[in-house]
């Protein structure tokens, strides 16, 4: 062991003395403090050259996404019209004044088939205005006047001159709506509107300096012979002995006199007019007008009204609401249906009412619910809110007529 130990010894004096063995060199010994900035020097030059190339990829990156303004007149007509036709009508009046050519393509007729202003009350200006704009292609004008508007700001917008000019270049029209307008008597008759229309609609409207020894609505059927709706809710100059004119137009098929408060005590005018009038009418609108059963008795002669609304003008229920109902829905008529030789006898109600609305009626009871389960045969939908119907009512008539709509506010 003596002898390999010192083999080794020797072995390992000759590898250290060995001048080719360069892990048996001396190095020389390293400086810390200039090692130490070194590698400081390293560090924030990387720092830099991050920050730099953070740098230059944001601008990078900024200028691949900036794009250059897009100008609403780089697109073709086609798809401004169909932009524009988003727009309300004052919008695209509006927009018509900023150019030539969105003004040309603002005046498309297709923008001005519908005419609707009833967002806001029109002024005069506007009235005039719209003219440039509507044309053969329109088929319904919808303005708002200045009547019951906030601040009692009273100003006529409705004339005789743009009734007239409507009528010349609208030669399609089908609907007029004028609710709020100041209408003056002397001036303006039923002769100045469109002979086309369908649809008139004068609601909430005012009517002064009219001759009260005629009907406003004198020659109406002659005038608007094919009117099919006319709209006067709210109309406080509308008289009773208008409803001689009325049941004349051949084609009327829907009449709203809601609120027309002077529509009462007027038996004899309403019979006149309907024993052989009113032959198209289906829906008759007469919620809190001071009508009573006398009045109603009239209208059942009229067995074309399928939509008949009723709504007391008071919740006290001034007006009883039993006779009308025995009224509508009688057991009279008889009629005899024979099968296999025998002969039967059935109820045959005077009108044929599928939607009906009895509201406010304190007199409405479960009694005359139960009436009009049994007779109302028709009926898809009943309206009794305001009521003096019970629950125990209102459960029994959905066990008789399970397929009636039932509105009531108990429910």
């Amino acid at each position: 062991m003596t002898e390999e130990r010192i083999i080794n010894c020797e072995t390992l004096v000759i590898n250290k003395t060995d001048p080719l063995h360069c892990n048996c060199r001396k190095r020389p010994a390293i400086d810390t403090n200039d090692e130490t900035k070194r590698l400081k020097v390293q560090n924030e030059c990387g720092k830099v050259d991050k920050q730099n190339n953070s740098v230059t990829t944001k601008e990078e990156s900024n200028c691949n996404n900036k794009e250059e303004p897009t100008s609403l007149l780089v697109f073709s007509d086609d798809i401004l019209l169909i932009i524009i036709s988003n727009l309300n009508h004052q919008n695209i009046i509006n927009l018509s004044k900023t150019c030539t050519r969105l003004h040309r393509i603002c005046q498309d007729h297709t923008l001005w088939r519908d005419v609707n202003f009833g967002d806001h009350i029109v002024t005069q200006t506007e009235m005039n205005v719209i003219l440039k704009y509507v044309s053969a292609e329109t088929r319904s004008i919808y303005m708002k006047g200045y009547h019951e508007s906030e601040g009692g700001i009273v100003e006529d917008t409705l004339t005789v001159e743009w009734l007239t000019e409507i009528r010349e270049k609208c030669t399609n029209l089908l609907s007029l709506s004028l609710p709020n307008h100041y209408i003056d008597g002397k001036d303006i008759n039923i002769h100045q509107y469109p002979r086309t229309l369908v649809k008139l609609d004068l609601s909430n409207t005012y009517l002064r300096d009219h001759p009260k020894n005629k009907s406003y609505f004198k020659d109406l059927s002659t005038v608007l012979p094919d009117l099919e709706v006319l709209i006067l809710s709210n109309c406080q100059w509308f008289e009773p002995h208008s409803m001689m004119a009325l049941s004349k137009c051949p084609k009327l098929k829907e009449l709203r006199l809601d609120n027309c408060t002077q529509f009462k005590d007027c038996v004899a005018y309403v019979g006149l007019a309907t024993r052989g009038g009113f032959k198209a009418l289906k829906t008759l609108d007469l919620r809190k007008c001071p009508v009573g059963s006398s009045e109603l008795n009239c209208f059942t002669s009229v067995n074309t009204i399928v939509n008949l609304y009723l709504e007391s003008p008071t919740c006290d229920g001034s007006i009883q609401i039993d006779t009308p109902i025995k009224v509508l829905f009688t057991a009279e008529p008889m009629i005899e249906i024979r099968l296999d030789g025998n002969q039967k006898k059935v109820a045959c109600p005077r009108l044929k009412i599928e939607k009906l609305a009895i509201r406010n009626y304190k007199e409405m009871t479960d009694a005359s619910l139960d009436r009009l389960a049994r007779e109302a045969i028709f009926l898809k939908y009943l309206d009794v809110t305001g009521s003096g119907v019970t629950a125990d009512g209102i459960e029994r008539f959905r066990t008789l007529r399970p397929n009636v709509t039932l509105v009531n506010d108990n429910l």
